[in-house]
């Protein structure tokens, strides 16, 4: 993890703890980091200060998903996000098209999947590459 980037993201929510942008970041470093339980807690409270943050309702479906638990309130989370007005609807639809993987829910699946590969931007190389293999793993 990013020690200075945590560290400046620790001082900007001592400073205000509903600053939502550092929740966030600070969950981001935790996911990364593979601390699931500690990227939960700070999506979490930036979903307190701001309920209908895209980011973070996607970001924390992302964490249940890794965890394989809560999928009801994965799906929830993923839908509210997908209800924002926001760039992130190909990332919300791979975190769909995952749970749905994992559900068995295959038809519903496809469709996600169809929607993201659909309206990915080119350069997102990284999510493209996640795609592939959902579709991959969709179809075999």
């Amino acid at each position: 993890m990013n020690k200075g980037a945590a560290r400046e993201f620790e001082a900007a929510i001592k400073r205000d703890p509903n600053y939502v942008p550092a929740l966030i970041a600070l969950g981001d470093l935790n996911f990364k980091a593979g601390r699931w339980d500690d990227a939960e807690s700070y999506y979490r409270k930036a979903l307190a200060a701001s309920p209908n943050d895209p980011v973070a309702a996607n970001n924390l479906a992302m964490v249940y998903l890794t965890k394989g638990e809560k999928l009801e309130e994965t799906e929830r989370l993923a839908k509210l996000a997908l209800n924002q007005d926001s760039n992130l609807r190909p990332y919300i639809q791979e975190t769909l098209a995952t749970l749905y993987v994992k559900q068995g829910r295959l038809e519903e699946a496809q469709i996600a999947l169809k929607e993201a590969e659909a309206i990915v931007r080119p350069g997102h190389s990284a999510l493209q590459e996640r795609l592939r293999k959902l579709r991959h793993e969709i179809d075999n």
